[in-house]
């Protein structure tokens, strides 16, 4: 057989350059796989530090992202799943996603600014912490470098020196938060200035009654002191007084009339003095109760209303305070009985899953109705509070706003509140009234959804100035679909007006008609089962012993927090061993010296809107002085031994009971540790 050497030569050669080419190109790939290995390693241990370190959480979600991107690109270019990196926790991404939204959520809330703490606490309704809020509120106007900071200081001061009051201080700083072309409260204030017009033409009327009253009172005073041994005298007298009695029914009818909504019309006042006149006759009584209440201009709102008000709001991550969490107790069939919860929570628009157009009807149900929305979010997102609770579904509902004593009636007049409450909340308020609840899940986009809920919000925290509460054209129904034609096309809206500003599409304003109006628009993705009042929910569980699931799940909770609270505190004794950790440092690791505050080991009690706000707390003043008389090593370590004692014992007890706060105080004794080096 002849060889044929040229062939085999030729073999040769092309085998010998693809093994080259192929080792280049193994070589190029292995290195574009360690690249993108190293790539994805780096962002991880960004993302993990960030959780560790307590940020932000919107650096937080974006380093997550990235995080996720890297690991993808790395699996797509290596063909395997990746090793786990050192020291990440079993359950992957999304566990630490959770820890993050949970880390951040709770510190952003614990580690409030000032500005915040002041914000948060002058909306609560506190008067006692009224003065030291005005004091603070001074400070950072005056001297915050900041010209939002210093303009929402000024804002809220102004609301302050209102419930003082101080209406003269308040209309200069309102009027200046007006003329600041870049301050955000611009109108707000505008509308705030409108309720300050009323409280001073109220207070004049107010004092113009008092007056007439006075002077009633001495001239029939007067009468009664003179004899008829000058007949003349006396019955100058008797005219006088009556004279006097029917100024002070004249002004009281004035006062009636203008009280409530600011509109004093003459057929209006003329009625009401004709009838006070008819029924008190000239009688005076200075011990008339509701005539004293309305002349000194008390006003106590319903409890279960309370005005919302923004802390912050970062890239669609709103904390906003004042919105309600339920109620203690169970209020028996009275919802007005019940004391509710209200909280500062952070709500992360950005990941809104579903949005709800919902119906409560009541009787006549052919006509009448509550409608609000509800909005629920994914898994990893939930709306969390300051001590760490979480719910998945956040509600706004629209409600005529109530002095206490008052009933909601078809024709009375009354203000608006823009409610924001937790789902679990108004299942329970349900539960206590016995009202069924129909929702509609509404087919929008992402975008909708949370320009939706961006809207709700926004209208929550808008001032209301003297907004009156109209039955069929400024309800709980119709506003929706004026919030909703805000996030539709031009071609899917709702019409409101038959004729512009004249003619009111009153139709809107009735709840039957509400799904209507939904189908007819293509709006409804799915109308969900009615919720039912059910009275296991009625009851609020906070501070009763866990049960159930709950018990077993609470039992592992409280043995991973005092093991956790056990091995920081192992974690500062050794630091204050070794020197690392000395007084100055161990006092900045608790305490905020421009607050005033102790910023860690706090454990919430079971109902934190009561007296049992905490269960455990380090006193500020004992702190402070506690730590300048510390002089030695050992007595650092004798304190932080007893601290932590402490409030471990106290910890433990606290999670025997409802709410669960595990994740709340885990978080702070990550904080604590992540700070100690």
């Amino acid at each position: 057989m002849k060889k044929n050497y040229p062939a085999r030569m030729f073999l040769a050669f092309s085998i010998l350059f693809l093994l080259i080419f192929q080792g280049f190109a193994l070589a190029e790939n292995n290195s574009a796989v360690r690249a993108a290995y190293e790539k994805y390693l780096k962002s991880y241990n960004e993302f993990k530090n960030a959780v560790e370190a307590n940020l932000n959480e919107e650096t937080i979600i974006k380093l997550s992202e990235k995080y996720k991107e890297d690991l993808e690109n790395y699996k797509k270019l290596s063909g395997n799943a990746p090793a786990e990196p050192a020291n990440e926790p079993k359950g992957g991404t999304e566990v630490n996603s959770q820890a993050a939204i949970d880390a951040s959520s709770s510190a952003a809330a614990a580690a409030a600014t000032p500005l915040e703490k002041a914000i948060i606490e002058l909306h609560s309704g506190d008067a006692s912490k009224l003065d030291s809020v005005i004091a603070t509120l001074e400070k950072i106007s005056e001297t915050s470098k900041d010209p939002l900071e210093a303009g929402r200081a000024k804002y809220e001061l102004a609301n302050a020196f209102v419930i003082k009051n101080n209406y003269g201080g308040a209309e200069k700083l309102f009027n200046a938060v007006i003329s600041d072309s870049k301050n955000p409260m611009r109108e707000n204030a505008k509308k705030a200035v409108e309720t300050l017009n009323y409280l001073k033409k109220r207070g004049d009327y107010a004092s113009a009654a008092a007056k007439a009253r006075l002077d009633a009172i001495n001239k029939k005073a007067d009468y009664q002191n003179l004899s008829w041994k000058n007949p003349f005298t006396k019955i100058f007298a008797k005219f006088s007084e009556v004279k006097s009695s029917v100024k002070y029914r004249k002004a009281m009818a004035n006062l009636k009339e203008y009280d409530g909504d600011g509109r004093k019309g003459f057929i209006g006042t003329a009625k009401t003095f004709v009838t006070d006149l008819f029924k008190k006759r000239l009688k005076i009584d200075p011990a008339d109760e509701k005539e004293n209440k309305l002349i000194s201009g008390e006003v106590i709102w319903k409890k279960r209303q309370r005005i919302a008000a923004l802390v912050d709001n970062n890239d669609g991550i709103y904390k906003i305070a004042n919105v309600r969490w339920g109620f203690t107790g169970d209020g028996g069939k009275d919802e007005d009985e019940t004391l509710p919860k209200w909280r500062t929570v952070t709500v992360n628009t950005n990941f809104v899953k579903e949005a709800y157009f919902v119906i409560k009807p009541f009787a006549p149900e052919w006509i009448a109705g509550h409608s609000f929305f509800m909005f629920e979010f994914d898994e990893a997102h939930p709306v969390v509070t300051e001590y760490g609770e979480k719910s998945y579904g956040f509600i706004m509902s629209m409600e005529a706003r109530q002095k206490l004593g008052e009933s909601y009636s078809f024709t009375g007049s009354f203000g608006v509140v823009y409610l924001l409450l937790s789902k679990e909340d108004y299942l329970q308020i349900c539960s206590i009234n016995g009202s069924r609840l129909v929702p509609y899940k509404l087919k929008l986009t992402g975008e909708q959804k949370k320009g939706l809920l961006v809207k709700s919000i926004e209208e929550a925290l808008e001032e209301r100035g003297m907004e009156r509460y109209d039955l069929f054209e400024n309800n709980c129904t119709n506003i929706l679909f004026a919030m909703l034609n805000s996030v539709l096309p031009k071609e899917n809206q709702f019409r409101e007006w038959i004729i512009k500003k004249i003619l009111y599409n009153k139709l809107l304003a009735i709840p039957k008609a509400a799904p209507k109006f939904l189908k007819k628009h293509n709006l409804i993705a799915e109308t969900m089962p009615t919720i039912y009042p059910d009275k296991n929910r009625a009851a609020d569980n906070a501070g009763k012993p866990f049960t159930g699931a709950d018990l077993e799940a609470a039992i592992k909770n409280r043995a991973e927090v005092k093991n956790f609270a056990a091995s920081v505190k192992i974690k500062l004794l050794n630091a204050i061993t070794s020197g690392a950790l000395d007084k100055n440092a161990f006092k900045n690791l608790f305490y905020d010296e421009e607050t005033d505050m102790i910023i860690a080991l706090n454990v919430p009690g079971a109902l934190p809107e009561e007296g049992d706000k905490s269960a455990f707390s380090i006193n500020e003043t004992e702190f402070v002085k506690k730590l300048s008389s510390v002089n030695s090593t050992e007595e650092l370590k004798s304190y932080t031994e007893s601290i932590f004692n402490a409030y471990i014992a106290a910890a433990d007890k606290r999670m025997e009971v409802y709410p669960d706060i595990s994740d709340y105080l885990k978080n702070d004794l990550q904080s604590i540790e992540n700070r100690v080096k």
